[in-house]
């Protein structure tokens, strides 16, 4: 049997990042404010890292492609995109802990940026909109 097609990973990862994205949604919803967001990335991060390495080539679960696109990318991606972050810097850490580093200080540098230039056009364009209204 060959693996699934574009269409079929599309809708596996997309299956279980709708669930992810729900039990994180509703983990906010009950309340849990900072310590949701704390919560789902520290359960994501280690439910990631602990599915990623059972379910591996060499792992003790026996799960198909299908189930560890629905796992990873989706449900637990879904959950907390912190979790895949995490598991691409354990992939660099094992070949080289100066390649984690760059990763990791790469990534929070360019998070950083990426929202301090969000918020900077967001204000520029409500100062056009309010200029023009």
């Amino acid at each position: 049997m060959t693996g699934p097609g574009l269409a079929e990973r599309i809708a596996w990862v997309g299956l279980g990042s709708a669930l992810g994205g729900l039990a994180r949604f509703g983990m906010e919803a009950l309340g849990g404010g900072a310590f949701a967001v704390f919560a789902a990335n520290l359960v994501g991060a280690f439910a990631i890292g602990l599915y990623a390495a059972l379910s591996g080539p060499d792992g003790a679960l026996a799960a198909g492609p299908r189930q560890r696109l629905f796992v990873i990318p989706g449900l637990l991606a879904g959950l907390t995109s912190f979790s895949m972050f995490s598991l691409q810097a354990d992939a660099f850490l094992e070949s080289s802990f100066a390649a984690s580093t760059a990763f990791v200080l790469a990534s929070l540098g360019s998070w950083a940026a990426g929202v301090w230039a969000g918020d900077a056009l967001a204000a520029r364009l409500e100062r056009r909109l309010r200029s023009v209204g």
